[in-house]
Parts: structure tokens; sequence; C-alpha cells
């Protein structure tokens, strides 16, 4: 279990939480991104994940979704991301 964060220290930690071997961790730590995050600094921090010599696709993948996709796909992507048990039929 993670420790109770403030926003700050949440935000500073990004890259390690970005790059947990847990996925739940990883999950959480793009919600809070996403949450506490302009835009523009939401790019910077994919581009700056992808220039790492490794990284999880999925937070690729998450990031990439909430950034740009269409808001049909988005608004089921974010239902998916909300409700991580669902299963798409």
């Amino acid at each position: 279990m993670l420790p109770d964060l403030s926003i700050d220290e949440a935000v500073t930690r990004m890259p390690v939480l970005l790059n947990h071997q847990n996925e739940s961790v990883r999950t959480a730590a793009v919600l809070c991104a996403i949450a506490v995050s302009s835009r523009g600094q939401l790019e910077r921090l994919i581009s700056a994940y992808q220039d790492q010599s490794e990284y999880y696709y999925n937070v690729v993948t998450w990031l990439d979704r909430y950034l740009y996709a269409p808001k049909p796909v988005f608004d089921a992507y974010v239902s998916q991301v909300h409700n991580p048990w669902h299963e798409s039929t």
C-alpha cells in the first residue's frame, strides 16, 4: 500500500510510481497525473517517459488516450480506467 502523499509529494514521486512493477500503482499514478496536470504538463510527461531506456507501454497508452483519443473512445477509456475490472464485450 502506498503511504498517504500530498499532491506535491505525489508529483515529485511520479517517475518512480509510473515505473513501479505493480500495474495498480502505475494506474493510480496515471490517474493522479491526469488529475493534477495541465495538458502541456501531460504532453511533457509522456515525452519524458518515452525517452527512458525502458518503460511500461500501458502508461504511454493511458496518457496517449487521455490526451488524443476522440470523445467516444475517450469516454469508453475513462469508464474502463475508473472501473478496471470491467470486461469489455
